[in-house]
């Protein structure tokens, strides 16, 4: 959702309604502020139950130098190409590169089940 959203920010016209970017905004805050409850408990479903603290630690670490990174990349990124298009491009494609590992991750876990219960 956040990279579909961003990709419509990005294709949205300079001088957009207020009223267009409203539910924009709304959509946007929604897809990427929502994640938080899903991504936990992933994280504690991937390790074994003794290394559960520090895989939270360590995925809240990872998921804060984004929050303190990302603006700033963001600001360069839109710095150097003279156009908010590109920052909004980049986070759809971040989007898409987190979509993907995520797939990954659930293809692992899916095969791994299925090794569990053929051999039980």
């Amino acid at each position: 959702m956040a990279a579909a959203i961003s990709m419509i920010v990005a294709l949205l016209p300079a001088g957009t309604s207020y009223i267009v970017m409203v539910p924009v905004a709304f959509l946007f805050g929604f897809g990427v502020s929502g994640f938080n409850g899903i991504w936990m408990n992933a994280t504690t479903e991937l390790v074994p139950e003794e290394q559960l603290g520090i895989a939270t630690g360590f995925s809240i670490t990872v998921g804060s130098w984004g929050v303190v990174a990302g603006p700033p990349f963001f600001g360069f990124i839109v710095d150097m190409s003279g156009s908010f298009i590109s920052g909004w491009l980049f986070i759809s494609f971040m989007m898409g590169i987190v979509v993907m590992l995520l797939l990954n991750v659930m293809s692992v876990k899916q095969e791994e089940s299925k090794k569990i219960k053929h051999f039980s």
